[in-house]
């Protein structure tokens, strides 16, 4: 028991373990900003469908906000959980999400259209967040239409439609990032974006940025995201403006994006590289490419790739760059695998091709070279979820359940495997404990390899982390 809960404190930070509950929207509060006023480190406001006239504050604490979507990843709770912030007690006040209290990425927004700010649309200010699989869309701010982060020390952005914001300048310096602006933040992450429509506007000076401006940020990996059609009006940098320290760029797709001058990439500090990128106009650097990337329907805003798009495939799954190895995400904006079957590269832009059916049966027929346990699917879960693991030899597999105080639950496999690649369910109504409440459980795979490929035996282990939401 002792060695279990060492592999959880050593694995996850100790705010994700804390005693968890769930309060609903409205049922057991009419708005959301009282359901946070009433929660605690580690609960979980969920939210039903419909539209909330709020301007939201975290007021520090590290909890997750989240439409149905969490749920069940039925995305029509993004588009049917409104939060408007177009309705403000005072004009000052304008913002749709405040993370203004020193909040870091145990504090999650998830499964909103966020719109209607008239002071941008979430507002990290010295604090930080993890903003994921929203639409935040027909915001206006200075700085960041859609997102104004300043002074974060870690700042996650992922699987958003980040579309339509307003970046309005009113005096020099302003009118930056219309879709995201970033300054001064110690480490983040922009991924599985698609930026689209999002506009930086200047009265004066020289606006940066359309889609993305990025100012001295130390450390910021940008991979993966579909950048187009966005605007720097008569300034630099219609997709990206990058000012200071030079982020790792990974493939995105950078296309048909606006300024007066460097309409896809504008970086004023000598030389910016960029790796496996479609960049219009071209970008030297390794494994770019400069070819239409042959979208489904723009016109209506979808960005998926068609089956003859030069950027499937096109992209790398890990690159090493200044003896530090970078990873593209292991899923794309709608959770699909990535790459896309199992043993390609990936592809560039926000979305991966579709796992066909031959493409899942080379997957379990493929004999992996390394353990792995992956992280379950779905993940929340309610009732059951998947879960995936790899074995390259004949070993002794134990998978056992644990609960958030390391008691056992569950064992889901205790039996001698041969090399492959296996799926074992896990259902909270029907395992040892029934019912179980919602909150965090521990998947921990034990292996014990009867003879390894070098003639000697050895041991792994590995957990993930699985959350039960009702």
């Amino acid at each position: 028991m002792k060695n279990l809960i060492f592999t959880i404190l050593l694995f996850f930070p100790l705010r994700a373990i804390y005693s968890q509950d769930t309060i609903h929207v409205p049922v057991d509060y009419t708005s959301i900003q009282a359901a946070i006023n009433a929660s605690n480190n580690g609960d979980i406001v969920l939210v039903a469908d419909g539209l909330y006239y709020e301007n939201i504050n975290y007021r520090g604490k590290a909890i997750t906000v989240a439409s149905h979507f969490l749920v069940d990843d039925n995305t029509s709770h993004i588009t049917n959980t409104i939060l408007d912030g177009s309705q403000p007690s005072n004009p000052d006040s304008g913002c749709v999400v405040y993370f203004t209290s020193g909040e870091d990425t145990t504090s999650v927004i998830c499964g909103f259209t966020i719109t209607g700010g008239n002071n941008g649309g979430i507002n990290c200010d010295s604090s930080g967040a993890k903003i994921v699989n929203n639409h935040i869309e027909e915001n206006e701010n200075g700085h960041g239409g859609g997102i104004n982060a300043n002074g974060s020390e870690w700042i996650i952005v992922e699987g958003n439609k980040i579309n339509s914001n307003v970046a309005r300048g009113v005096r020099i310096s302003s009118g930056e990032g219309g879709g995201i602006n970033m300054k001064y933040i110690q480490e983040g992450r922009i991924s599985n974006n698609v930026f689209s429509q999002n506009l930086a506007l200047q009265r004066e000076g020289h606006p940066g940025g359309g889609a993305i401006h990025i100012y001295e940020c130390t450390s910021l990996l940008i991979s993966n995201n579909t950048i187009v059609d966005n605007t720097a009006d008569g300034g630099s940098g219609g997709g990206l403006c990058i000012d200071g320290f030079p982020p790792i760029i990974l493939n995105n797709i950078i296309w048909g994006n606006t300024a007066g001058t460097d309409s896809q990439v504008y970086y004023n500090t000598g030389n910016l590289d960029i790796y496996y990128s479609d960049v219009q106009g071209g970008w030297s650097g390794v494994g770019n490419i400069d070819k239409y990337p042959e979208f489904i329907d723009t016109a209506n805003g979808d960005f998926h790739l068609s089956n003859s798009s030069p950027c499937i495939g096109a992209g790398i799954d890990a690159i090493e760059i200044g003896g530090l190895w970078y990873y593209c995400p292991l899923t794309d904006l709608e959770g699909n695998p990535r790459p896309n079957p199992l043993g390609s590269m990936p592809d560039m832009g926000a979305y991966e091709s579709p796992l066909s059916v031959s493409g899942i049966e080379d997957y379990l027929s493929k004999v992996p070279n390394t353990y792995l346990l992956e992280q379950n699917y779905p993940n929340p879960f309610n009732p059951s979820t998947k879960i995936r693991y790899s074995v390259p030899q004949l070993s002794n597999v134990v998978i056992k359940v644990f609960d958030i105080l390391g008691n056992e639950i569950e064992t889901l496999v205790n039996e001698e495997k041969p090399a492959g690649i296996y799926e074992v369910e896990f259902n909270s109504h029907s395992g040892f404990v029934q019912n179980l409440p919602s909150g965090f459980y521990f998947c921990q795979l034990l292996v014990s390899a009867l003879q390894s490929k070098d003639g000697k035996a050895g041991n792994y282990i590995e957990t993930k982390k699985m959350l039960l939401i009702k």
